[in-house]
């Protein structure tokens, strides 16, 4: 009995000494759109900031229009437009979302994104947290209804080869 709480108390103290934010950095190849991209926040809200300055705070329920315009790329947020090399939005909230509408529907991006011009193309770069990125391969690989050792075995999967 000892034993066993000496242990779980071990176990314990190295998680919480050891434990440290984890980021999977993904980059988003299939966005062929070049146009004008319209941006909103689905939950959490977000720093809107440029290479070097946050520019403003995004909120659930604003809407943040960006284009390519002279080798730029041109933000309009309510009233204010703004020219840039390079855009990020980070994460304000422990969980964060954007809605990125396309041409073609829409695309849901967790966490962080990056956006910078390459080419008079957009390069997107999404960080997101490990575990967030865990549970959308497992809610999109397992979908609904699989056993819940599908699940775990899909977790660990996911972790190792993230």
């Amino acid at each position: 009995m000892r034993r066993s709480i000496w242990v779980i108390s071990f176990l314990l103290l190295h998680s919480i000494v050891f434990a440290q934010d984890v980021w999977v950095k993904m980059g988003l190849l299939d966005f062929p759109e070049q146009g004008a991209l319209q941006f909103e926040v689905e939950k959490g809200s977000y720093f809107v900031m440029d290479a070097r300055d946050t520019l403003f705070q995004f909120k659930s329920g604003d809407l943040l229009t960006v284009e390519i315009q002279n080798g730029l790329i041109q933000i309009q947020f309510k009233a204010h437009k703004t020219k840039v090399h390079e855009l990020s939005f980070f994460g304000a909230d422990y969980v964060n979302q954007l809605e990125l509408s396309l041409e073609k529907g829409t695309r849901k991006i967790e966490d962080d994104l990056h956006l910078k011009l390459k080419h008079q193309k957009y390069f997107w770069l999404n960080h997101i947290e490990l575990e967030h990125y865990v549970a959308g391969v497992i809610e999109s690989e397992g979908g609904y209804g699989a056993d819940l050792e599908f699940y775990k075995l899909q977790a660990i999967l996911s972790r190792t080869y993230a």
